[in-house]
């Protein structure tokens, strides 16, 4: 490991904002977890908790997991401008300042996907009690699905936080979020419309969570073709303009 990512990983390790946002995020999902018990509990005429609702509605947050992967890609980026003009002066390129940002990015939000799986799991024995292997492996399988539409954000929180823009978070919750909701709700005017909405990410995630509930999952080539298209698409051009950014 070279000393420019040794000397990263430090800076990010000695930011709060990380450790706070995944004791929050946790903090969510276990009292999420409670409040549904408990609501099970006191309303007896309700049906009992099962993995599948409960995985759902973890699995259902990807709002909040796109807000994270900002959060998280800003750690490093827009307003370390100066650290950002250190480096440069002391014979690091370009390319390596933009990919290695992004690789101690990936890991952190890769480290948290973790994480939420094995909260969810240590809840879904302790607190429901009916722990089922088959909900699991579908639970396991969704967030397969969806994990490369939630790195193609990390990707755009990334390139648009490396250039200082301060309307990441806007900008992602626009494109993936209300104008795929627009597209869903236009979708039976128009085949078109309709196809679009289909390989949208909003309209993949929907299909995800869709088929969870209805418990056929299965692993989805879609989504990793768009998720990863969206990717490669968006890091070579921020590259492509990055390495010609004047300091």
């Amino acid at each position: 490991m070279n000393n420019y990512i040794k000397s990263e990983i430090y800076r990010f390790n000695n930011k709060k904002t990380y450790r706070n946002t995944v004791i929050v995020l946790l903090s969510l999902v276990v009292l999420v977890a409670m409040g549904i018990v408990f609501s099970n509990i006191k309303y007896t005429v309700k049906e009992p908790l099962t993995n599948i609702a409960f995985f759902g509605i973890v699995m259902s947050q990807d709002t909040i997991m796109y807000i994270v992967a900002v959060i998280i890609a800003d750690i490093l980026l827009g307003k370390d401008i100066g650290v950002i003009k250190a480096s440069i002066n002391s014979g690091i390129t370009r390319e390596r300042i933009f990919k290695d940002k992004f690789k101690i990015s990936l890991i952190s939000f890769t480290v948290l996907e973790v994480l939420i799986i094995v909260v969810s799991s240590i809840i879904g024995v302790v607190l429901i009690g009916n722990f089922n292997i088959n909900d699991f492996k579908l639970y396991l399988v969704s967030l397969v699905n969806m994990f490369p539409i939630k790195i193609s954000v990390l990707a755009i929180a990334h390139v648009l936080g490396i250039f200082g823009n301060r309307f990441a978070l806007l900008f992602i919750l626009g494109i993936y979020e209300f104008l795929g909701a627009i597209l869903g709700a236009a979708s039976s005017l128009n085949i078109i419309i309709e196809k679009i909405y289909s390989i949208s990410p909003k309209g993949i995630s929907d299909t995800i969570k869709a088929n969870f509930a209805k418990e056929e999952i299965v692993f989805m080539p879609k989504a990793w073709i768009v998720g990863i298209g969206i990717f490669f698409l968006v890091f070579f051009l921020g590259y492509s303009k990055y390495k010609k950014k004047d300091f």
